[in-house]
Protein backbone atom coordinates (compact mmCIF):
# COMPACT_ATOMS: atom_id res chain seq x y z
CA UNK A 1 0.00 0.00 0.00
CA UNK A 2 1.45 3.54 -1.15
CA UNK A 3 0.83 5.70 1.73
CA UNK A 4 -0.23 9.31 0.82
CA UNK A 5 0.54 11.35 4.11
CA UNK A 6 1.46 11.07 7.54
CA UNK A 7 1.80 12.48 11.09
CA UNK A 8 3.65 10.84 13.91
CA UNK A 9 3.54 12.51 17.72
CA UNK A 10 6.54 11.34 20.31
CA UNK A 11 6.27 12.10 23.72
CA UNK A 12 8.54 11.70 26.66
CA UNK A 13 6.81 11.54 29.93
CA UNK A 14 8.78 11.74 33.18
CA UNK A 15 8.02 10.54 36.24
CA UNK A 16 7.76 12.98 39.48
CA UNK A 17 10.87 11.86 40.67
CA UNK A 18 13.17 12.09 37.62
CA UNK A 19 11.65 15.16 36.90
CA UNK A 20 14.18 17.18 39.84
CA UNK A 21 17.52 14.91 38.62
CA UNK A 22 19.64 17.17 36.06
CA UNK A 23 19.56 16.38 32.59
CA UNK A 24 20.89 13.38 30.85
CA UNK A 25 22.59 12.52 28.00
CA UNK A 26 20.29 11.28 24.77
CA UNK A 27 19.94 7.25 24.88
CA UNK A 28 18.75 5.30 22.27
CA UNK A 29 15.03 4.07 22.55
CA UNK A 30 14.81 0.41 24.06
CA UNK A 31 13.03 -0.48 21.27
CA UNK A 32 15.79 -0.35 19.09
CA UNK A 33 18.47 -1.46 21.15
CA UNK A 34 21.21 -3.67 19.72
CA UNK A 35 19.88 -7.17 21.11
CA UNK A 36 21.64 -10.51 21.92
CA UNK A 37 21.53 -13.01 19.58
CA UNK A 38 19.41 -15.18 21.95
CA UNK A 39 16.77 -17.71 21.51
CA UNK A 40 14.07 -18.69 23.47
CA UNK A 41 11.38 -20.71 21.40
CA UNK A 42 13.56 -23.51 20.03
CA UNK A 43 14.18 -24.98 23.92
CA UNK A 44 12.14 -23.44 26.12
CA UNK A 45 15.21 -21.81 27.58
CA UNK A 46 17.37 -18.42 26.66
CA UNK A 47 20.47 -20.03 24.63
CA UNK A 48 22.53 -18.09 22.16
CA UNK A 49 21.54 -19.07 19.04
CA UNK A 50 24.39 -20.41 17.75
CA UNK A 51 24.05 -23.40 20.36
CA UNK A 52 20.38 -24.19 19.04
CA UNK A 53 20.40 -27.23 16.67
CA UNK A 54 17.22 -25.84 15.29
CA UNK A 55 17.18 -23.66 12.36
CA UNK A 56 16.13 -20.01 14.02
CA UNK A 57 14.90 -16.72 12.62
CA UNK A 58 14.54 -13.63 14.38
CA UNK A 59 12.79 -10.95 13.55
CA UNK A 60 13.24 -7.50 15.36
CA UNK A 61 10.25 -5.22 16.43
CA UNK A 62 11.72 -2.00 16.08
CA UNK A 63 13.35 -2.92 12.64
CA UNK A 64 10.13 -4.07 10.84
CA UNK A 65 8.20 -0.70 11.93
CA UNK A 66 11.51 1.00 10.96
CA UNK A 67 10.87 -0.39 7.31
CA UNK A 68 6.97 0.58 7.59
CA UNK A 69 6.02 -3.48 7.91
CA UNK A 70 2.68 -3.31 9.50
CA UNK A 71 1.64 -6.96 9.67
CA UNK A 72 3.24 -10.28 10.48
CA UNK A 73 2.52 -11.70 7.39
CA UNK A 74 4.68 -9.22 5.21
CA UNK A 75 7.31 -10.36 7.77
CA UNK A 76 7.27 -13.63 7.13
CA UNK A 77 8.09 -13.37 3.53
CA UNK A 78 11.31 -12.76 4.34
CA UNK A 79 12.20 -15.77 6.76
CA UNK A 80 13.76 -18.92 4.76
CA UNK A 81 11.64 -21.77 3.71
CA UNK A 82 8.54 -19.61 4.58
CA UNK A 83 5.94 -19.18 2.11
CA UNK A 84 3.12 -16.63 2.71
CA UNK A 85 0.27 -16.89 0.98
CA UNK A 86 -2.95 -14.09 1.02
CA UNK A 87 -6.41 -14.78 -0.52
CA UNK A 88 -7.29 -10.92 -1.81
CA UNK A 89 -7.61 -7.77 -0.89
CA UNK A 90 -6.14 -6.49 3.39
CA UNK A 91 -8.32 -8.94 5.63
CA UNK A 92 -8.31 -11.71 3.22
CA UNK A 93 -7.05 -15.42 4.52
CA UNK A 94 -3.29 -15.81 4.67
CA UNK A 95 -1.80 -18.96 5.37
CA UNK A 96 1.85 -19.49 5.64
CA UNK A 97 3.54 -22.90 4.88
CA UNK A 98 6.91 -23.68 6.58
CA UNK A 99 9.44 -26.34 4.69
CA UNK A 100 6.74 -27.65 2.18
CA UNK A 101 4.75 -28.31 4.90
CA UNK A 102 0.47 -27.96 5.05
CA UNK A 103 -0.99 -24.56 6.47
CA UNK A 104 -2.01 -26.08 9.96
CA UNK A 105 1.99 -27.77 10.58
CA UNK A 106 2.81 -24.35 11.89
CA UNK A 107 2.26 -23.91 15.09
CA UNK A 108 1.56 -20.01 16.62
CA UNK A 109 2.72 -18.66 20.06
CA UNK A 110 1.63 -14.73 21.33
CA UNK A 111 3.81 -14.80 24.62
CA UNK A 112 3.43 -18.82 24.79
CA UNK A 113 -0.31 -18.76 24.47
CA UNK A 114 -1.64 -21.07 21.54
CA UNK A 115 -3.56 -19.25 19.04
CA UNK A 116 -4.72 -21.91 16.80
CA UNK A 117 -7.65 -23.45 16.19
CA UNK A 118 -8.41 -26.47 16.75
CA UNK A 119 -6.59 -29.07 13.87
CA UNK A 120 -3.93 -26.21 13.86
CA UNK A 121 -5.30 -23.40 11.24
CA UNK A 122 -4.54 -20.10 11.51
CA UNK A 123 -5.63 -17.14 9.63
CA UNK A 124 -2.61 -14.46 9.58
CA UNK A 125 -4.50 -11.57 8.22
CA UNK A 126 -5.27 -9.65 11.17
CA UNK A 127 -2.03 -10.07 13.41
CA UNK A 128 -0.14 -6.93 13.36
CA UNK A 129 3.49 -5.77 14.43
CA UNK A 130 1.85 -3.20 17.02
CA UNK A 131 3.79 -3.32 20.61
CA UNK A 132 5.94 -6.60 19.02
CA UNK A 133 9.46 -6.75 20.79
CA UNK A 134 10.46 -9.85 18.56
CA UNK A 135 9.22 -13.02 16.03
CA UNK A 136 10.76 -16.04 16.27
CA UNK A 137 10.04 -19.10 13.40
CA UNK A 138 12.12 -22.27 14.46
CA UNK A 139 11.87 -24.31 11.11
CA UNK A 140 11.65 -28.35 11.90
CA UNK A 141 9.70 -30.40 14.51
CA UNK A 142 8.79 -29.12 17.72
CA UNK A 143 5.83 -31.20 19.04
CA UNK A 144 8.15 -32.12 21.98
CA UNK A 145 7.75 -29.05 23.62
CA UNK A 146 4.65 -27.61 22.69
CA UNK A 147 2.22 -30.82 21.12
CA UNK A 148 -0.20 -30.90 18.49
CA UNK A 149 0.39 -28.32 15.36
CA UNK A 150 4.12 -27.76 15.57
CA UNK A 151 5.01 -30.54 12.83
CA UNK A 152 6.91 -28.41 10.09
CA UNK A 153 7.63 -25.02 12.51
CA UNK A 154 6.69 -22.42 15.15
CA UNK A 155 6.12 -19.18 15.07
CA UNK A 156 6.05 -16.82 18.32
CA UNK A 157 5.48 -13.48 18.83
CA UNK A 158 6.72 -11.50 21.73
CA UNK A 159 5.13 -8.09 23.14
CA UNK A 160 7.39 -5.02 24.24
CA UNK A 161 8.80 -5.47 27.41
CA UNK A 162 9.25 -1.69 28.20
CA UNK A 163 11.95 -1.58 30.40
CA UNK A 164 14.21 1.22 29.92
CA UNK A 165 15.24 4.86 31.72
CA UNK A 166 13.27 6.08 34.66
CA UNK A 167 11.19 7.91 31.79
CA UNK A 168 7.99 7.27 30.20
CA UNK A 169 7.73 6.86 26.22
CA UNK A 170 4.44 7.62 24.56
CA UNK A 171 4.05 7.89 20.62
CA UNK A 172 0.96 8.12 18.14
CA UNK A 173 0.81 8.48 14.69
CA UNK A 174 -1.83 8.78 11.99
CA UNK A 175 -1.54 7.88 8.40
CA UNK A 176 -3.68 7.77 4.98
CA UNK A 177 -3.36 6.35 1.77
CA UNK A 178 -4.95 4.73 -1.22
CA UNK A 179 -7.80 2.44 -1.54
CA UNK A 180 -9.39 4.82 1.25
CA UNK A 181 -6.84 3.81 4.09
CA UNK A 182 -6.30 5.24 6.89
CA UNK A 183 -4.37 3.83 9.82
CA UNK A 184 -3.93 4.99 13.42
CA UNK A 185 -1.86 3.98 16.34
CA UNK A 186 -0.63 4.96 19.94
CA UNK A 187 1.97 3.37 22.00
CA UNK A 188 3.00 3.91 25.53
CA UNK A 189 5.63 2.46 27.75
CA UNK A 190 8.12 2.41 30.59
CA UNK A 191 9.18 0.78 34.05
CA UNK A 192 12.49 -0.08 35.64
CA UNK A 193 14.47 -3.54 35.52
CA UNK A 194 11.91 -4.10 38.55
CA UNK A 195 8.58 -3.66 36.91
CA UNK A 196 7.52 -2.19 33.53
CA UNK A 197 4.67 -1.86 31.39
CA UNK A 198 3.80 -1.45 27.43
CA UNK A 199 0.26 -0.99 25.98
CA UNK A 200 -0.82 0.09 21.94
CA UNK A 201 -3.94 0.55 20.51
CA UNK A 202 -4.62 0.69 16.24
CA UNK A 203 -6.65 0.67 13.98
CA UNK A 204 -6.25 -0.22 10.06
CA UNK A 205 -9.07 0.45 7.62
CA UNK A 206 -9.62 0.61 4.00
CA UNK A 207 -12.25 0.17 1.18
CA UNK A 208 -10.05 -2.49 -0.46
CA UNK A 209 -9.17 -3.49 -3.67
CA UNK A 210 -12.29 -4.06 -5.56
CA UNK A 211 -14.79 -1.45 -6.57
CA UNK A 212 -17.52 -2.70 -4.09
CA UNK A 213 -18.16 -5.00 -1.25
CA UNK A 214 -14.46 -4.69 -0.05
CA UNK A 215 -14.19 -2.49 3.12
CA UNK A 216 -12.06 -3.98 5.78
CA UNK A 217 -11.24 -2.87 9.52
CA UNK A 218 -8.70 -4.09 12.40
CA UNK A 219 -8.68 -2.81 15.49
CA UNK A 220 -5.67 -4.19 18.10
CA UNK A 221 -5.17 -3.80 21.32
CA UNK A 222 -2.26 -5.29 23.05
CA UNK A 223 -0.31 -4.74 26.67
CA UNK A 224 2.07 -6.02 28.79
CA UNK A 225 3.15 -6.04 32.62
CA UNK A 226 5.82 -7.38 34.20
CA UNK A 227 7.19 -7.69 37.98
CA UNK A 228 10.52 -9.32 39.25
CA UNK A 229 10.89 -9.62 43.24
CA UNK A 230 14.16 -9.43 44.99
CA UNK A 231 13.37 -13.37 45.95
CA UNK A 232 13.81 -14.47 41.98
CA UNK A 233 10.59 -14.56 41.58
CA UNK A 234 8.87 -12.97 38.52
CA UNK A 235 5.67 -12.27 36.94
CA UNK A 236 4.01 -11.42 33.33
CA UNK A 237 0.75 -10.86 32.53
CA UNK A 238 0.41 -10.45 28.61
CA UNK A 239 -2.95 -9.56 26.98
CA UNK A 240 -4.33 -8.73 23.10
CA UNK A 241 -7.50 -8.27 21.75
CA UNK A 242 -8.30 -7.91 18.14
CA UNK A 243 -11.82 -7.24 16.27
CA UNK A 244 -11.92 -7.23 12.35
CA UNK A 245 -14.09 -7.41 9.60
CA UNK A 246 -13.67 -8.50 6.34
CA UNK A 247 -15.87 -8.10 2.88
CA UNK A 248 -15.26 -9.43 0.04
CA UNK A 249 -16.94 -9.84 -3.21
CA UNK A 250 -15.49 -12.97 -5.24
CA UNK A 251 -17.43 -15.94 -5.84
CA UNK A 252 -15.70 -19.22 -5.89
CA UNK A 253 -13.90 -18.43 -9.37
CA UNK A 254 -12.72 -15.58 -8.11
CA UNK A 255 -15.21 -13.04 -9.50
CA UNK A 256 -16.51 -10.45 -7.92
CA UNK A 257 -20.47 -10.72 -8.08
CA UNK A 258 -21.45 -10.61 -4.29
CA UNK A 259 -22.31 -7.58 -2.86
CA UNK A 260 -22.67 -7.97 0.74
CA UNK A 261 -21.00 -11.18 1.70
CA UNK A 262 -18.36 -10.35 4.60
CA UNK A 263 -16.28 -12.69 7.95
CA UNK A 264 -15.94 -11.37 10.78
CA UNK A 265 -14.02 -11.83 14.24
CA UNK A 266 -13.22 -10.97 17.48
CA UNK A 267 -11.33 -12.09 21.09
CA UNK A 268 -8.60 -11.47 23.47
CA UNK A 269 -5.61 -13.32 23.97
CA UNK A 270 -4.52 -13.96 27.62
CA UNK A 271 -1.30 -15.29 28.99
CA UNK A 272 0.01 -15.26 32.90
CA UNK A 273 3.55 -16.65 33.53
CA UNK A 274 5.20 -16.74 36.80
CA UNK A 275 8.43 -17.96 37.47
CA UNK A 276 10.21 -18.66 40.70
CA UNK A 277 13.69 -20.24 41.98
CA UNK A 278 13.47 -23.10 44.26
CA UNK A 279 16.96 -23.24 44.74
CA UNK A 280 20.08 -21.18 43.04
CA UNK A 281 19.96 -24.05 40.49
CA UNK A 282 16.27 -24.98 39.91
CA UNK A 283 13.33 -23.04 38.44
CA UNK A 284 9.78 -23.63 38.19
CA UNK A 285 7.96 -21.97 36.00
CA UNK A 286 3.91 -22.02 35.29
CA UNK A 287 2.29 -20.67 32.24
CA UNK A 288 -1.67 -19.76 32.48
CA UNK A 289 -2.95 -19.46 29.28
CA UNK A 290 -6.56 -18.80 27.04
CA UNK A 291 -7.68 -17.45 23.44
CA UNK A 292 -11.16 -17.35 22.40
CA UNK A 293 -12.32 -16.39 19.37
CA UNK A 294 -15.94 -15.20 18.42
CA UNK A 295 -16.24 -15.09 14.58
CA UNK A 296 -18.68 -16.27 11.43
CA UNK A 297 -19.53 -15.76 7.90
CA UNK A 298 -23.03 -13.85 6.77
CA UNK A 299 -23.34 -13.77 3.30
CA UNK A 300 -27.73 -13.11 2.89
CA UNK A 301 -30.01 -12.94 -0.40
CA UNK A 302 -28.37 -10.03 -2.57
CA UNK A 303 -31.60 -9.10 -4.08
CA UNK A 304 -35.03 -10.90 -3.74
CA UNK A 305 -34.79 -13.15 -6.91
CA UNK A 306 -31.52 -14.48 -5.23
CA UNK A 307 -32.56 -17.79 -3.57
CA UNK A 308 -29.31 -18.58 -1.57
CA UNK A 309 -28.48 -17.61 2.06
CA UNK A 310 -25.54 -18.67 4.50
CA UNK A 311 -24.35 -17.69 7.92
CA UNK A 312 -22.72 -18.71 10.81
CA UNK A 313 -21.38 -18.26 14.03
CA UNK A 314 -18.52 -19.88 15.55
CA UNK A 315 -16.81 -19.45 18.87
CA UNK A 316 -13.68 -21.25 20.20
CA UNK A 317 -11.40 -21.34 23.44
CA UNK A 318 -8.39 -22.82 24.33
CA UNK A 319 -7.81 -23.01 27.87
CA UNK A 320 -4.39 -24.14 29.15
CA UNK A 321 -1.82 -24.51 32.39
CA UNK A 322 2.19 -25.51 31.65
CA UNK A 323 3.97 -26.32 34.41
CA UNK A 324 7.91 -27.31 34.00
CA UNK A 325 10.99 -27.33 35.97
CA UNK A 326 14.35 -26.48 34.61
CA UNK A 327 17.31 -27.65 36.48
CA UNK A 328 20.91 -26.41 35.93
CA UNK A 329 23.36 -28.94 36.65
CA UNK A 330 27.14 -27.99 36.77
CA UNK A 331 29.29 -28.45 33.38
CA UNK A 332 26.47 -26.36 31.21
CA UNK A 333 23.59 -29.04 31.47
CA UNK A 334 20.10 -28.15 31.57
CA UNK A 335 17.43 -30.63 32.34
CA UNK A 336 13.59 -29.51 31.60
CA UNK A 337 10.87 -31.62 33.46
CA UNK A 338 7.01 -30.51 32.49
CA UNK A 339 3.42 -31.53 32.08
CA UNK A 340 0.82 -29.37 29.80
CA UNK A 341 -3.09 -29.82 30.57
CA UNK A 342 -5.03 -27.94 27.61
CA UNK A 343 -8.67 -27.83 27.44
CA UNK A 344 -10.37 -26.75 23.82
CA UNK A 345 -14.27 -26.01 23.59
CA UNK A 346 -16.09 -25.31 19.98
CA UNK A 347 -19.09 -24.39 19.67
CA UNK A 348 -20.55 -23.42 16.16
CA UNK A 349 -24.35 -23.45 13.90
CA UNK A 350 -25.15 -22.08 10.95
CA UNK A 351 -27.84 -21.56 8.36
CA UNK A 352 -27.40 -22.75 4.89
CA UNK A 353 -30.39 -22.50 2.32
CA UNK A 354 -30.56 -22.93 -1.66
CA UNK A 355 -33.10 -23.26 -4.21
CA UNK A 356 -32.66 -26.74 -3.51
CA UNK A 357 -33.87 -26.59 0.07
CA UNK A 358 -32.26 -26.59 3.52
CA UNK A 359 -28.01 -27.29 3.47
CA UNK A 360 -27.83 -26.46 7.08
CA UNK A 361 -25.35 -28.94 9.12
CA UNK A 362 -26.02 -30.13 12.57
CA UNK A 363 -24.84 -27.85 15.21
CA UNK A 364 -21.55 -28.45 17.05
CA UNK A 365 -21.01 -28.02 21.15
CA UNK A 366 -17.99 -29.85 22.34
CA UNK A 367 -15.28 -30.08 24.05
CA UNK A 368 -12.01 -32.48 24.58
CA UNK A 369 -8.83 -32.18 26.95
CA UNK A 370 -5.11 -33.31 26.24
CA UNK A 371 -2.30 -33.81 29.09
CA UNK A 372 0.85 -33.47 27.84
CA UNK A 373 4.28 -35.03 29.68
CA UNK A 374 7.62 -33.98 28.18
CA UNK A 375 11.15 -33.95 29.12
CA UNK A 376 14.41 -31.83 27.34
CA UNK A 377 17.82 -32.49 28.40
CA UNK A 378 20.35 -29.55 26.65
CA UNK A 379 24.07 -30.91 26.87
CA UNK A 380 27.26 -29.01 26.48
CA UNK A 381 29.86 -31.49 25.92
CA UNK A 382 32.96 -30.10 24.70
CA UNK A 383 34.66 -29.23 22.11
CA UNK A 384 31.96 -27.04 20.96
CA UNK A 385 29.49 -29.60 20.68
CA UNK A 386 25.86 -28.93 21.74
CA UNK A 387 23.43 -31.89 22.21
CA UNK A 388 19.62 -31.46 22.60
CA UNK A 389 17.66 -34.42 23.33
CA UNK A 390 13.42 -34.96 24.15
CA UNK A 391 10.36 -36.72 24.54
CA UNK A 392 7.20 -36.18 25.14
CA UNK A 393 3.84 -38.00 25.59
CA UNK A 394 0.28 -36.27 24.56
CA UNK A 395 -3.03 -37.99 26.14
CA UNK A 396 -6.09 -36.99 24.80
CA UNK A 397 -9.48 -37.88 25.62
CA UNK A 398 -10.80 -38.44 22.01
CA UNK A 399 -8.07 -39.67 20.01
CA UNK A 400 -5.85 -41.34 21.93
CA UNK A 401 -2.05 -41.18 22.72
CA UNK A 402 0.51 -39.53 20.69
CA UNK A 403 4.77 -40.03 21.20
CA UNK A 404 7.13 -37.93 19.50
CA UNK A 405 10.90 -36.91 20.26
CA UNK A 406 13.47 -34.60 18.88
CA UNK A 407 17.57 -35.09 18.66
CA UNK A 408 19.89 -32.59 18.10
CA UNK A 409 23.45 -31.50 17.46
CA UNK A 410 25.41 -28.09 17.06
CA UNK A 411 29.19 -28.31 16.35
CA UNK A 412 30.79 -25.12 16.55
CA UNK A 413 34.68 -24.44 14.89
CA UNK A 414 36.56 -21.52 14.23
CA UNK A 415 33.21 -19.74 13.31
CA UNK A 416 31.49 -22.75 11.13
CA UNK A 417 28.60 -23.98 12.51
CA UNK A 418 27.42 -27.52 11.55
CA UNK A 419 24.00 -28.48 12.90
CA UNK A 420 21.93 -31.70 12.43
CA UNK A 421 18.28 -32.22 14.00
CA UNK A 422 15.77 -35.38 13.90
CA UNK A 423 12.13 -35.74 15.45
CA UNK A 424 8.34 -36.22 14.94
CA UNK A 425 5.42 -34.04 15.24
CA UNK A 426 1.47 -34.74 15.08
CA UNK A 427 -1.33 -32.53 14.36
CA UNK A 428 -4.48 -33.14 16.11
CA UNK A 429 -8.01 -33.45 14.05
CA UNK A 430 -10.50 -30.96 13.82
CA UNK A 431 -13.85 -30.85 16.13
CA UNK A 432 -15.58 -31.73 12.22
CA UNK A 433 -12.97 -34.20 11.75
CA UNK A 434 -13.02 -35.25 15.33
CA UNK A 435 -16.94 -35.75 15.74
CA UNK A 436 -17.25 -38.01 12.40
CA UNK A 437 -16.46 -41.11 10.83
CA UNK A 438 -13.93 -41.75 7.97
CA UNK A 439 -10.69 -39.28 9.92
CA UNK A 440 -7.67 -39.87 11.17
CA UNK A 441 -5.10 -38.08 12.78
CA UNK A 442 -1.90 -37.03 10.91
CA UNK A 443 1.42 -38.75 11.70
Amino acid sequence: MRLASGVRVLFAVPSMLAAQQPPQPPQPPKDSAVLAPVVVTATRLPQPAADVPAAVTVLRGADLRAKGIGTVLEALRDVPGAAVVQTGSFGGQTSLFLRGGQSNYVKVLVDGVPVNQPGGSFDFANLTTDNIDRIEVVRGPASVLYGSDAVTGVVQIFTRPGTGARTGRAEASVRGGTYGTLVWDAAASGGTEAASYSISLSRFESDGTYPFNNRYHNTVFSGLARVALPDRTDAKLTLRYGDDMFHFPTNGAGVPVDHNQFTFGSGPTLGIDIGHYLAPRLEARLLLATNQTSGGFDNRPDSTADGSRFQSLDDLRRSSADLRANWYLPSDVVVTVGTAVEQEHERSFNVCETSFGDCSTAPIDSSRWNTGYYTQLVTHVGGGVVLTTGGRVDDNQRFGTYTTYRVGAVYRLRGTRLRATAGTGFREPTFIENYSTGFSIDR
